[in-house]
């Protein structure tokens, strides 16, 4: 969604209208999706969600990610870079997927935002502080960066008003998961989670098995879980 709001130029077109406008010029510069590049810096069950909607769009999807095993991208039908000094330069648009951890922390800075080719788009609807705000803006300011389409941003609720001002930025306020759907079978699935951990039975989603002292339920069947 954010994606083809900031190609399409949907808000200012929409806005534009709202206040009494009807001027096409709103969307000149507007590009073709079809044969462009989306790269993704990780490609789990939500990177790999959004490869397959943008490949049905045309788009060319290559995808950074370390943790994926070898012969996931053909899997997928996807192309796959195995140095992010590989795939920014490559990308035209690029759009996060990684959790926040020590490694992905700041990952889009100065630095990396300079490798992209100059009037790319910036999509993050991972976590805010994978991306190091300032050097976004000045990326942005610079024109080395044409648009940024963020669902999170590293201090929530909002409180850069750079940010929230800046006329080439998408925000929305952390809403990217929600469905009403999906809002229920989150805590559905929360709950029988809990449930078989009570009960001693495998868990379906362990994340911090490596921090766990002597728990509860059986190990054995965690791992096997995990299996």
């Amino acid at each position: 969604m954010l994606l083809l709001a900031l190609a399409r130029r949907l808000v200012p077109a929409h806005e534009a209208i709202r206040a009494g406008g009807w001027d096409l010029a709103k969307v000149f510069g507007t590009p073709r999706l079809r044969g462009r590049t989306l790269g993704l810096i990780g490609c789990g069950r939500i990177g790999s969600a959004m490869a397959l909607r943008a490949r049905a769009l045309g788009l060319r999807v290559v995808f950074y990610d370390s943790y994926q095993p070898p012969g996931y991208e053909k899997a997928l039908g996807l192309e796959r870079a195995y140095r992010l000094d590989e795939l920014l330069p490559q990308s035209e648009f690029l759009s996060l997927h990684c959790p926040l951890t020590k490694e992905t922390h700041h990952l889009v800075n100065a630095e990396t935002l300079s490798q992209l080719p100059r009037g790319a788009y910036v999509i993050n609807t991972a976590r805010g502080p994978v991306v190091d705000v300032p050097a976004l803006r000045a990326a942005l300011d610079s024109g080395h960066i044409a648009y940024a389409a963020l669902d999170v941003v590293e201090r929530e609720p909002l409180d850069d008003e750079a940010l929230r001002k800046h006329p080439r930025v998408l925000l929305t306020p952390h809403a990217a998961f929600y469905s009403v759907e999906g809002f229920v079978e989150m805590r559905r699935k929360g709950a029988e989670e809990a449930r078989r951990i009570l009960l001693g039975e495998p868990v379906r989603n362990p994340v911090n098995l490596h921090c766990l002292h002597e728990p509860k339920c059986v190990l054995d069947h965690v791992r096997q879980g995990i299996q």
